[in-house]
């Protein structure tokens, strides 16, 4: 507290003091760093020295450092603060040690410090020369000279040595390009815990004890925003099994289900393992914990599950997968040699849940309250104790004595005493067959399973009880092979089945079935060479469409992944084979001559999983590559030939209406209101002079504007909304005078110049006024632009104008209900000063305020930027900053606003002649000069809160963009604890300008074998993929507005193509804020255009993507909030769908969290591929 009485310092900082440890001991408080940097400030030990302490501070001697100092207690300030001249100087500060006197009450010691340089990088203080109670004091490591200057009192001497462990707590992070670090702190450290609560009790954790710890954040650099960690603890005489477990994390590879381990911790007599904690428990505890909930999503996480634990279990089985051959040696087989590993105790309490943790929000768990699809996550194995590593070529080991779990123990443990890496297939399987009774009967069935094994009873070491294992032994030890799996097993899978149809129309049908699972003698189980497959509970076709070999993972129990589009019906199994399936080991790791008595999980390569085909297909940051390489693909095998698109761009016709569509499935009552959109319609004008009169440039198309008004359901109908539909052009008068002088007068963005039109034509064309064709965005509520919306009109959204623009500084106004074009208008019927010819398209928009932000872009020989702002609720527009400096004219599509700053980015996209080639090209593309790699973008950040105008610039690579995606600000410390603020700045990013010309119609249709020529030749595909980009910038705490700053910020995201695409939404109510979600158009090279929508979760860096029928084309998708809802991902999608083969079009609404088709509402004629909208939503009359 700032304004505490300063002499109250030393009593706060004591209070401050905190933590526990994962021992009986609980006096072991520390300071965490957070704490003292938010109490040790400049002004804080400033004002506490002159209140406290001015006499000593005064009282220096002559050859002190500070007897010069004309405000010494300022000067002793900034000594400990590690400032010099108000700038901080990193890590060269003293504060803890100012802490300690503070702690002590010695506070005038810091003089002496000060007079011998000491600082907190000296420590900690070691004695030195003890003589009984005596002793020296030293620095660190025991450097000279010792701390003579200090009182000789030794008891202060102790005080101090025993007190600074308290300001110590050590910094824990990962290891520098290893998978871990080690540490060996001394027993006088306090480890950075604030809180250690034990999570399993002695009963449930015998051999280890399972604590959750809460380290602060600036004691740990493990990542931002968790900071709870579980700590696994081991005494002292269990260093052996401590050793085994870091042995097992030093070779099993990273895997996205295997929890990985942060650290291991050596302290006062304890072993410890820091790992990830799993905010939902293990496995068992989410089956007793959340009911499962049928759905598509559900089905596709399990699945998803058991491939990646299974994968996760073969890193462990074969940690060397880089090593093609392994010599076979005679014994000892040294620790090299031992790279093939055995878990030896894979249950549900080894598996953990990592429930929500940077994981995709789509699969369902239950319904607890977020949203209408409840928890997801990700299961991880864990607890490597008893994993032990042999030769590839050792088919068994002994088994010894191993202190694993009876339940999923295999049957040799009990028969021959040997186990191999098998042993785990076994206990895998047993707990598939689990996890499919909770998927399909919950947690009841889980435990009524259990229930009914333990109904066996079985011989266990000489004495006869029950136990709830899957295999029955009734004599393991008379010589013979008596176990086969309890009939209780049988039993219960036969009555897993679902009986009600239902429609599956995500990427994957998942069939359950009982086969497999009665059992043969041992011996028949050892002897079986191939896993036994039966017919699917499905139709007979659908196991046709199948591919019947297993896929590299061939575990537990079945679950056929058939491809199978249409609906279909899971039925009791007819029948159930005696025979239980031994799948050899070779199919599963390519490790011959194992087999071993499995439970078998049949999992088939679903085509539907890959990037081309129809349905909701989840992609994972792993497969990018891959899936880039599908794109190069697709578009070398001239894919777009079979994706027609040409009812989207020809023969458009107008609908002023409205008109009724009918909606499929149903669009939610809640997401009622008018979808505006606009974008091209008609691409060619005939009968003019000329003949007919093409347009080049799909960014040229005469503009058409699009409503879809969403009705509400009457109330006593109930149900989802309807829907309204009607359109207009809006270039009419362009048209017009096309068609009266037959070519194209008016500046365009890239139509290319008529050979037959003459210079002084193109010249005095420049002069003439420019007849508007704004086709981009559409804008309701615009504050400040003189307006002639007719009363009451847009009353059910309370829209009162709609303006259309485009990259020059006019506006369209259209009537917000008929869409009738009213009138134009300009920036300069704003301010005076806005007066240039070119702007941005997307305006920006305070979410809070609604007021409006753009630029002007004058043209000349030094090109003036002015950044300006119009007030929502005054209609008044102020100049924010103007910039005529370091700014060359460039093309700007979209520009960045976040919560405090508007941000211009000027990319390499360069007008020629700065700017005043465009009269003479009568275009911007060919005005452009050609990309430069040496031709950085400038970015330009401007105040927008306080007047401070330009506050900042900084570079970055040279790129270009037309779309920002969203802008938002951190608080961020930097290492010497002081605040800053960061602007993070995402956009998607080009390589180059080609992009721009793709969409040049003869691209676009494929006219001259056009799109194989842009795509293909010249290497310009990889430069035409779009990538996510993510700059963060430190705003400067004094304002550098230089323009020759040589300041650059870091790309600290990226997500590639296809994994992103073009015309980015987000949920408009996290504008300016940090956000999860990016809703783009990829083009997969499926055709010409966009051809899917995906949702990219950009702290997963996860995609999933809507991909419809073939030549199915999607616009931008629009999202729509639901009202009151808390997750960010709560709402729906809109998008305009052209159906390609059947000239159609459709508004499609999808679910926004699932990415699964909710409802359409059907055109029977074409809208055309426009490009932005805006949905306007439905107000109450008493809102």
């Amino acid at each position: 507290n700032k304004h505490a009485w300063p002499c109250d310092l030393p009593k706060r900082l004591r209070s401050a003091f905190t933590g526990q440890q994962p021992y009986e001991d609980t006096n072991s408080k520390f300071l965490p760093l957070s704490k003292m940097h938010e109490m040790i400030e400049l002004e804080t030990v400033r004002a506490y020295m002159h209140a406290c302490h001015l006499e000593a501070a005064n009282n220096v001697p002559e050859t002190h450092p500070l007897h010069e100092a004309s405000d010494r207690c300022h000067a002793i300030a900034q000594y400990v603060c590690g400032m010099s001249d108000g700038e901080s100087s990193g890590l060269d500060s003293a504060k803890k040690i100012f802490s300690i006197l503070l702690k002590l009450e010695k506070v005038p010691q810091i003089i002496h410090f000060i007079q011998q340089g000491i600082k907190d990088k000296d420590l900690p203080f070691v004695k030195a020369n003890e003589d009984g109670e005596n002793f020296d004091l030293l620095m660190k490591d025991g450097r000279q000279p010792s701390l003579f200057c200090l009182p000789e009192e030794q008891p202060e001497r102790s005080s101090l040595v025993n007190s600074q462990w308290g300001l110590l707590s050590p910094i824990l992070g990962p290891g520098d390009g290893k998978k871990f670090t080690r540490y060996e702190f001394k027993n006088e450290e306090i480890l950075p815990f604030l809180e250690a609560e034990q999570l399993l009790s002695d009963d449930e954790s015998p051999n280890s004890k399972i604590w959750k710890v809460t380290v602060d954040g600036l004691h740990h650099q493990f990542g931002k925003g968790n900071d709870r960690f579980a700590l696994k603890q081991l005494d002292l005489l269990q260093k052996e099994w401590f050793n085994w477990e870091i042995d097992a994390y030093e070779k099993i590879p990273l895997h996205n289900h295997l929890t990985p381990l942060y650290a291991t911790i050596k302290h006062r007599g304890h072993f410890h393992l820091l790992l990830p904690l799993a905010t939902g428990s293990s496995l068992y505890s989410m089956w007793h914990q959340n009911a499962p909930k049928q759905s598509n999503s559900q089905w596709l996480w399990f699945a998803e599950q058991c491939l990646g634990l299974a994968s996760g279990l073969g890193c462990i089985h074969n940690t060397d997968l880089g090593r093609t051959e392994i010599p076979f040696k005679k014994l000892p087989w040294s620790a090299d040699d031992r790279t093939c590993g055995r878990h030896g105790d894979i249950k549900p309490n080894n598996v953990l849940w990592f429930r929500d943790q940077d994981y995709d929000s789509k699969a369902h768990i239950n319904g607890n309250g977020k949203g209408e699809h409840g928890e997801h996550g990700r299961l991880r194995i864990c607890d490597f104790g008893l994993t032990r590593f042999s030769h590839p070529k050792a088919t068994t080991t002994s088994a010894g004595v191993l202190r694993l779990t009876q339940t999923y123990r295999p049957p040799e443990y009990d028969t021959v005493k040997k186990v191999s890496r098998a042993f785990d297939i076994w206990s895998l399987g047993g707990m598939y067959l689990e996890m499919i009774t909770w998927l399909l009967l919950g947690g009841e069935g889980v435990n009524d399973f259990e229930e009914k094994r333990m109904d066996d009873v079985v011989w266990d070491m000489g004495d006869y009880k029950k136990m709830d294992d899957f295999f029955h032994n009734p004599k393991p030890y008379t010589g013979g092979n008596h176990d086969t799996v309890k009939d209780t097993v049988p039993d219960s899978t036969s009555t897993l089945a679902i009986t009600k149809t239902r429609r599956i129309t995500g990427p994957r049908l998942i069939k359950t079935t009982a086969k497999s699972f009665f059992a043969k003698s041992w011996s028949r189980m050892m002897k079986s060479k191939k896993p036994i497959v039966e017919k699917s509970a499905v139709e007979q076709s659908a196991v046709e469409q199948a591919v019947v070999k297993p896929s590299v993972v061939t575990l537990g129990p079945t679950i056929d992944i058939p491809n199978w589009k249409s609906g279909f019906k899971l039925k009791r199994p007819p029948g159930i084979v005696a025979t239980i399936t031994a799948v050899p080991w070779s199919s599963a790791y390519q490790t011959p001559s194992i087999s071993s008595p499995i439970i078998g999980l049949h999992i088939f390569p679903d085509r539907n999983m890959t990037l081309n085909n129809p349905g909701t297909v989840r992609r994972t940051v792993d497969q990018q590559p891959a899936d880039f390489q599908q794109v190069h693909d697709n578009f070398t095998a001239e894919a777009w030939k079979q994706w027609p698109n040409e009812a989207g761009f020809d023969g458009l016709t107008e609908h002023r209406g409205p008109l009724s569509l009918p909606v499929r499935g149903t669009i939610p009552a809640w997401a009622t209101g008018a979808l505006y959109r606009t974008g091209p319609g008609q691409s060619k004008v005939e009968d003019t002079p000329r003949g007919t009169h093409f347009v080049s440039h799909w960014f040229d198309g005469f503009a058409q504007t699009h409503k879809f008004d969403i009705v509400p359901p009457r109330d006593e109908d109930g149900g989802g909304a309807s829907v309204l539909y009607s359109s207009r052009r809006q270039s009419e008068d362009l048209v017009a005078q096309i068609k009266k002088a037959g070519w194209r007068s008016a500046t365009s963005f890239g139509q290319r110049a008529d050979p037959c039109v003459g210079i002084f034509a193109k010249a005095m064309s420049v002069f003439e006024p420019n007849t508007m064709n704004n086709n981009v965005v559409v804008n309701v509520n615009v504050p400040g632009y003189p307006s002639k919306g007719a009363p009451g009109a847009g009353h059910r959204t309370r829209t009162s104008n709609v303006f259309i623009g485009t990259d020059n500084t006019h506006m369209v106004e259209a009537h917000p209900d008929t869409l009738e074009p009213l009138g134009t208008t300009d920036q300069s019927s704003l301010h005076p000063e806005l007066k240039g010819p070119l702007s941005c398209a997307h305006p920006q928009r305070d979410p809070d305020t609604g007021d409006l932000y753009n630029f002007n872009l004058e043209l000349g020989r030094s090109p003036v930027y002015r950044i300006f702002r119009v007030n929502a609720a005054t209609g008044t527009t102020d100049v924010l900053a103007t910039i005529s400096s370091d700014a060359p004219a460039a093309y700007i599509h979209s520009f960045f606003l976040t919560e405090n700053y508007a941000v211009l980015c000027i990319p390499s996209s360069h007008y020629a002649w700065q700017g005043l080639k465009i009269p003479w090209e009568r275009n911007l593309i060919d005005a452009l000069l050609p990309f430069d790699e040496a031709r950085a973008s400038r970015w330009i950040v401007v105040d927008r809160r306080h007047g401070e105008g330009v506050v900042a610039r900084f570079t970055t690579p040279a790129g270009f963009f037309f779309h920002s995606v969203n802008a938002f600000e951190e608080q961020a410390r930097d290492e010497d604890g002081q605040l800053h603020t960061d602007v993070c700045l995402d956009h998607v990013l080009y390589d180059s300008l080609d992009i721009m010309t793709a969409y040049y119609y003869d691209v676009i249709l494929d006219r001259d074998d056009a799109m194989r020529k842009h795509r293909l030749e010249d290497n310009r595909f990889a430069k035409l993929a779009p990538r996510l980009s993510r700059y963060r910038y430190r705003i400067p705490s004094s304002p550098s507005p230089s323009p020759s700053s040589s300041l650059t910020a870091t790309e600290v995201l990226t997500i590639a193509a296809p994994h992103i695409g073009e015309l980015p939404t987000i949920n408009p109510q996290r504008s300016t804020k940090p956000y999860r979600y990016i809703y783009s158009n990829p083009n997969r090279g499926l055709s010409t255009l966009m051809d899917c929508i995906a949702k990219t979760d950009l702290h997963t860096c996860e995609t999933t993507f809507w991909n419809g029928p073939t030549a199915h084309s999607p616009s931008e998708p629009i999202f729509v909030p639901r009202p009151g809802g808390a997750d960010e991902d709560d709402g729906v999608l809109l998008s305009v769908v052209l159906d390609g083969v059947r000239g159609v079009s459709y508004l499609l609404c999808l679910d926004a969290r699932t990415m699964e088709e909710l409802g359409r509402a059907e055109a029977d004629f074409a809208i055309g591929v426009g490009f932005h909208g805006v949905h306007a939503p439905q107000v109450e009359d008493d809102e």
